[in-house]
């Protein structure tokens, strides 16, 4: 990591990913080994290159049955197979990456 390069919090780190995205489910990501972080004091902080390299893990395995690339309507918005949140696509895609 270079001086240059910022921080993200948790609440940094789950905003970008969707705005339903919830601290608590970054929280649990860390913990299960699916988000690379690092603990300073009580706090988690990850960098920007490990947001990008979430997302586009994510994004190879978008194709995975029960997950949704269907394009937002509106800023704020999302339409997702079955009314799905995006929380709720995340915690599916944890699951589905804990599978042998």
């Amino acid at each position: 990591m270079n001086g240059e390069e910022a921080l993200l919090t948790i609440d940094d780190f789950a905003a970008a990913l969707h705005s339903t995205v919830k601290p608590r489910t970054v929280r649990t990501m860390i913990h299960l080994g699916q988000i690379n972080a690092t603990k300073i004091g009580q706090r988690y902080y990850m960098t920007r290159d490990e947001l990008r390299r979430f997302i586009s893990q994510c994004q190879e395995n978008a194709n995975q049955p029960g997950c949704s690339n269907a394009r937002t309507t509106a800023p704020g918005s999302f339409s997702t197979k079955g009314g799905k949140s995006g929380q709720a696509m995340v915690m599916d895609f944890m699951r589905q990456q804990k599978k042998p």
